[in-house]
This record gives C-alpha cells, structure tokens and sequence, in this order.
C-alpha cells in the first residue's frame, strides 16, 4: 500500500468513461520521488502508463488517465518510487469501479 502522504487520489466518471489517478510528486520529506506510474485491470492487463515527465499536467500535478471499459470492475494503481535505496519501492492502490 502507499504511504499516507504518497497516497493518490483516484476518480472514476462513468459518464464519460474514464478514470484519473492524481499522483504525489514527492513525500513530504522531499527524498522520495516519482519515477513512473501504470494502472492495471482486473484481468492484470496495462491500461494506462506513464513516466513522471508523461504525467506532468501543470496546476493538475502528475495525473494517469485511463478509458474505463463497460466490464471493468476495479483497477490497480502502482507506483514506482525512488527514495535513494535499492531497490525503488512499488505502492499499490486498488480502487473498485462504482455501478450505476
């Protein structure tokens, strides 16, 4: 799981279809960093990836979008951090798709 002060902010829209996940660019400690992010369906099948630079929105901050799929019934969110150990450490968040 994330750290609380790295946990993403994840929102799915069923009207449109689609889904964001709002990544932290750094702990609070400044130490660790972003790298990458990829978000995952039920079916372990790649959705949406992208590295730190990818993710950047300006004002919005470093956010993943992803198409959500009339059978989707939740998504994985994994992060790839760096905090000067080795190795990187994956955060993981699972987020279940809400139904009408």
């Amino acid at each position: 799981p994330f750290p609380k002060d790295l946990q993403p902010e994840m929102e799915i829209r069923l009207s449109s279809k689609t889904g964001a996940a709002f990544f932290s660019p750094k702990a609070h400690d400044g130490t660790t960093i972003l790298i990458s992010a990829y978000i995952i369906d039920q079916s372990d099948d790649v959705i949406a990836a992208a590295s730190r630079e990818d993710m950047y929105m300006g004002s919005l901050g470093y956010v993943l979008q992803f198409n959500v799929s009339d059978d989707l019934e939740f998504v994985t969110a994994r992060a790839i951090y760096d905090d000067g150990s080795d190795p990187v450490k994956v955060f993981t968040k699972i987020v279940f798709v809400p139904r009408k």
